[in-house]
C-alpha cells in the first residue's frame, strides 16, 4: 500500500521550498513484529501526511494543504507554516514555537463532544465546542487521555497545544504527562531529563528508544521539550517489554506473582473488569479482530522482545498481554493522581488504548474510585472511520461509529449487566453503549478529510 504524493516543506528563513516526493511504501517484507505492528496501524494515515526521513527539519503536507498555503496571503502563509513552527534548518529536530492561533481563527482545531444515544434509535450525535471551552472542561478532570496515531505529526502537535492550554489555565496546579512510549524501568532517566541533568540525545539513548519503540524519536521532541520547559513531570507508564514477553509466551501465570504486582495491584478488580458484558463486546469488536489480522500477517511467531515461538501466539496470551499493557498504563496514571489529588494527569497513548473506554480510561477510572468516571476524559486525536471499525473490515470501512452497543434496546435489557459495566467505569450511568470517546479533536482543516459527516446527515447536535 502506498500513500499518495506528498510535499516536503523545508523552512528556510522566511520562505519555503516545495519538492514533490513519490509514493512511500509503509509495509515492508521482513519487518520485525514490532515494526510491522507500528506500520500496520499507520496504513490509512493519508489524512495528515507523514514526516519524511531527512537530516534537516522537514514536514510534509498533502497537496491540498500545500495549495492552501501557496494561495494564501503572506500573513496566512506565516500562520499556516507556524501551526507547527519549526526551528532553524540546522536543527535536526522540529521544535514547536508558540502558535499564533488567536490571530488566525481559520486555523483553530475542530473539536466535537460525543453524545451517546441509548434509546431505541441508537443515533449518537456530535456537538462542536470552542477550543477554550474544551480546555476549560478538561481542566476540571483529574486524568485526560490523548489517543494518538503514533506516526501523525499533526497528532503530536495537538498534544503540545492541549498540554500547553491546560498548563496555562492554572500555572500553580501540579501536572504530569504519562507516556506509553517509555517503559517503567526508565523513570529515573525521565526524571534526569526534566531536571536538566541530561539532554535529548541521552534521553533517547538511555531509554533504549530505538530498541523498544518503533516510531522516530524526533517526532515526540516537541512534547518532551515543552514538558521540560514547563517543568511538567514526565512519567514512564508502559509495561517493561521483558515482562510483556513473558506473558505473550506463557500467559499471565508466566509473569510470576512478584512481577505481576508491579502492574496489577488489585487482582480481584482486574478479573472482575473482564467479566462484564460490555468488556466482552469490546474484546469481540476491537481485540479479537486485531488478533486475527496479526495472525493472517504471520507476525505472531515471536514476542515483543523477539523471542521465537514454536507456533502462533495463542489468543489467550495475546489478550493477556494487551490487558497487562492497558492495566500498567492505567495504574501509572491513577497512582500519580491519587498521590496528587488536586493535580492533573495527561496520558499520551495510542488511539487503540483509548477508544470505546475499555482500554486505559475505564481502568484508570476504576482505580480512582466512585467518582472516577467523572474525573477521567478520553480524547481521540484526528480520528477517521477506520479507527472506529472492526479491524476485520479495515479496507472497506466507510462508517464512522460513535458508540459500541453492548446491550439490547431498553425494552429488552433483561439479564444484561449494565450496572456492572457502570460499576467498572466502562460505561456512563444507566448506559448500554460504550462511547468512542468524550471528545474528537481535529487539527485545523483535518475534519473535512475524514468523511465523518458524509454518511451521517444530521450528525452534528446542538446545545
Amino acid at each position: 500500500m502506498k500513500h499518495g504524493a506528498l510535499y516536503r516543506i523545508l523552512i528556510l528563513g522566511g520562505g519555503a521550498l516545495f519538492t514533490t516526493c513519490g509514493g512511500l511504501d509503509v509495509l515492508h517484507v521482513g519487518m520485525s513484529r514490532k515494526a510491522f505492528v507500528g506500520s500496520f496501524w499507520s496504513v490509512p494515515l493519508t489524512l495528515s501526511g507523514l514526516v519524511l526521513p531527512s537530516e534537516k527539519a522537514a514536514c510534509s503536507f498533502q497537496a491540498a494543504t500545500v495549495r492552501l498555503i501557496q494561495s494564501a496571503s503572506p500573513q496566512i502563509k506565516y500562520a499556516a507554516l507556524s501551526w507547527p513552527a519549526f526551528s532553524p534548518i540546522s536543527n535536526p529536530y522540529p521544535v514547536l514555537a508558540a502558535p499564533v492561533i488567536h490571530q488566525y481563527p481559520t486555523f483553530l482545531p475542530s473539536i466535537y463532544a460525543v453524545n451517546s444515544d441509548t434509546t431505541i434509535s441508537l443515533n449518537p450525535s456530535l456537538t462542536q465546542e470552542e477550543p477554550s471551552t474544551a480546555i476549560a472542561k478538561l481542566s476540571n478532570s483529574r486524568c485526560v487521555f490523548l489517543g494518538e496515531h503514533h506516526d501523525s505529526t499533526f497528532d503530536h502537535n495537538e498534544e503540545v497545544l492541549i498540554i500547553k492550554g491546560l498548563r496555562e489555565r492554572d500555572l500553580d496546579r501540579e501536572m504530569a504527562v504519562g507516556f506509553e512510549m517509555f517503559q517503567q524501568q526508565f523513570q529515573p532517566v525521565l526524571d534526569k531529563y526534566i531536571s536538566g541533568e541530561i539532554d535529548e540525545n541521552a534521553l533517547q539513548r538511555q531509554t533504549e528508544w530505538d530498541k523498544r519503540w518503533f516510531w522516530p524519536f524526533e517526532r515526540y521532541l516537541p512534547v518532551f521539550s515543552y514538558c521540560r520547559r514547563a517543568k511538567i513531570r514526565m512519567l514512564a507508564i508502559n509495561v517493561d517489554s521483558e515482562d510483556l514477553s513473558l506473558v505473550e509466551s506463557g500467559g499471565l501465570p508466566g509473569l510470576g506473582r512478584e512481577r505481576m504486582s508491579k502492574y496489577i495491584r488489585d487482582p480481584r478488580a482486574f478479573a472482575k473488569f473482564t467479566n462484564t458484558t460490555a468488556f466482552k463486546e469490546y474484546v469481540a469488536y476491537v481485540l479479537s479482530p486485531s488478533y486475527e489480522q496479526h495472525k493472517q500477517m504471520g507476525i505472531l511467531r515471536s514476542t515483543i522482545t523477539g523471542q521465537k515461538l514454536e507456533s502462533d501466539m495463542t489468543f489467550g496470551n495475546f489478550l493477556s498481554g494487551r490487558l497487562l499493557w492497558d492495566e500498567s498504563m492505567a495504574l501509572g496514571a491513577a497512582t500519580w493522581s491519587l498521590s496528587h489529588p488536586e493535580g492533573l494527569f495527561v496520558g499520551i497513548v495510542g488511539s487503540d488504548h483509548v477508544k470505546f473506554s475499555c482500554g486505559v480510561p475505564a481502568r484508570c477510572a476504576r482505580m480512582l474510585g466512585s467518582s472516577g468516571r467523572e474525573d477521567v476524559r478520553a480524547i481521540m486525536l484526528n480520528p477517521r472511520a477506520v479507527d472506529t471499525a472492526r479491524y476485520s473490515s479495515l479496507a472497506a470501512s466507510d462508517t464512522f461509529n460513535l458508540q459500541l452497543s453492548y446491550a439490547a434496546v431498553p425494552a429488552n435489557r433483561d439479564g444484561i449487566d449494565v450496572s456492572e459495566a457502570v460499576a467498572m467505569s466502562q460505561a456512563p450511568k444507566d448506559s448500554s453503549v460504550l462511547p468512542l470517546a468524550d471528545l474528537l479533536w481535529y487539527s485545523p482543516g483535518a475534519v473535512e478529510k475524514t468523511g465523518i459527516f458524509e454518511n451521517r446527515p444530521g450528525i452534528i447536535g446542538t446545545t
